[in-house]
């Protein structure tokens, strides 16, 4: 009803194309009635429905396709994806992406403040536009960013921590020798010190580095 979004129907390879020559994917240009057509389709699970892959609801970017970042023109909203899901199973195959879900959450929740990781900014700008459209902008959430920290020599791949338990190398999750949240709360960590912890390091949007025994020293002081 906003002519806020738009159902596309063109391929990955086919809109990566339009978003590098900044032109408007044909889809782009659907009437309201069209798009809510198509919307009704990629709900059907019938044979009739789009097929996993076939469309996307895409948000309008303010911009448009022109819009000096990239990351901004008519981004995704919603797709299809019928992989069987844990807890709702084959209830549904429509399914939000997240800028959609994290601002609907966001708003559901009343959020105040968000702290995320710089890497997230493009993703606050389209969100903004997402509340902007549903009328919420002056309750947009004050938001900041952190840099990354880099340990040297402190392992944190949840990855290879499974294969390393699975070939045994480790007893369980909450072995001592891993940087777990269950094996460091088994070891009489208190939550009390990591909040102290960060409060020490502070806000700042610069990466940094910091070794494993730093860590558990400056740890260590706090969990007194």
């Amino acid at each position: 009803e906003k002519d806020a979004v738009y159902v596309c129907t063109c391929n990955h390879e086919e809109f990566e194309k339009y978003v590098k020559e900044k032109r408007n994917c044909p889809c782009r240009k659907l009437s309201s009635k069209e798009n809510v057509k198509r919307w009704k389709k990629m709900l059907d699970k019938s044979k009739n429905g789009f097929k996993q892959g076939e469309a996307v609801l895409r948000f309008k970017s303010f911009g448009g396709m022109k819009d000096p970042n990239p990351a901004m023109r008519d981004f995704p909203l919603v797709r299809i994806n019928e992989t069987k899901h844990p807890l709702q199973g084959k209830k549904y195959r429509v399914w939000p992406l997240m800028n959609l879900a994290v601002a609907v959450d966001d708003i559901e929740m009343k959020m105040t403040h968000v702290i995320r990781a710089k890497e997230h900014r493009d993703n606050e700008k389209r969100q903004r536009m997402i509340y902007k459209i549903l009328g919420k902008e002056k309750k947009f959430p004050w938001t900041r960013f952190l840099g990354r920290w880099k340990f040297k020599d402190m392992e944190l791949s949840s990855t290879k921590f499974t294969q390393d338990i699975k070939q045994g190398k480790y007893s369980g999750w909450d072995d001592p020798q891993l940087p777990t949240v269950t094996s460091l709360k088994k070891q009489g960590y208190k939550p009390e010190a990591f909040w102290k912890f960060a409060e020490q390091i502070g806000f700042s949007e610069s990466d940094k580095v910091m070794d494993k025994k730093e860590f558990f020293t400056l740890l260590d002081n706090f969990n007194r």
